[in-house]
């Protein structure tokens, strides 16, 4: 119960500020190209799964107003999730 109250409190404080701090993992672009591509970079990527709610995931595209991301163990979209 503790540790969900400090993973609470602790997202709160980085929404509250406007800013997330991430993995620090980078998935090149070249892997970004095809789903079983970058379905095996992020399954490589060292980033904690025992996170209850989390779930890895990889930005895909960017433009003006939208992202397209790919979520580990999410069936791909049309919207991009």
């Amino acid at each position: 119960m503790a540790s969900k109250a400090l993973q609470k409190a602790l997202e709160q404080y980085d929404r509250s500020r406007g800013v997330w701090r991430g993995t620090r993992q980078t998935i090149a672009a070249e892997h970004l190209g095809s789903e079983q591509a970058w379905r095996a970079a992020l399954s490589d990527a060292e980033v904690p799964r025992d996170i209850v709610g989390w779930s890895p995931a990889v930005v895909l595209e960017l433009t003006q107003s939208d992202a397209r991301i790919g979520i580990e163990g999410v069936e791909n979209d049309e919207d991009g999730h």
